[in-house]
């Protein structure tokens, strides 16, 4: 089993690595991710995972985010997903975290996605 939550958005340049924002800035733009994260999450059964793996996706024109900006901009859904979840954020409870990039046509298509999958021992 696994979710997926689609953003029709890339992650606000403030929350990105190389930004330089005030904090309320910052703070206002990640609260409002959180929430859209949340709205989303609301339509999802919960499911009973200690740990997961993170699946983003990144559908881009143009040039596309270094994955560890874009992996920084991601970051207030990873704290929503974990807090929806019950587990902390850290590395014993997301196992895995990796990226994919996929060119769109347009600009207009631009949008991002993140799939969480339970994390099974091997």
């Amino acid at each position: 089993m696994s979710i997926t939550l689609h953003f029709e958005f890339h992650p606000p340049a403030v929350l990105r690595g190389n930004s330089r924002s005030h904090w309320a800035q910052r703070h206002r733009a990640s609260t409002e991710l959180k929430e859209s994260t949340y709205a989303r999450l609301l339509n999802c059964e919960k499911p009973d995972w200690d740990q997961i793996r993170l699946r983003y996706r990144l559908f881009y024109c143009g040039q596309p985010l270094d994955d560890d900006n874009f992996i920084i901009g991601m970051k207030p859904i990873r704290d929503e997903i974990c807090d929806w979840l019950g587990i902390d954020d850290g590395p014993d409870h997301v196992v895995d975290t990796s990226v994919e990039y996929e060119r769109v046509k347009h600009r207009t298509q631009r949008a991002c996605s993140v799939t969480i999958e339970e994390a099974i021992n091997d």
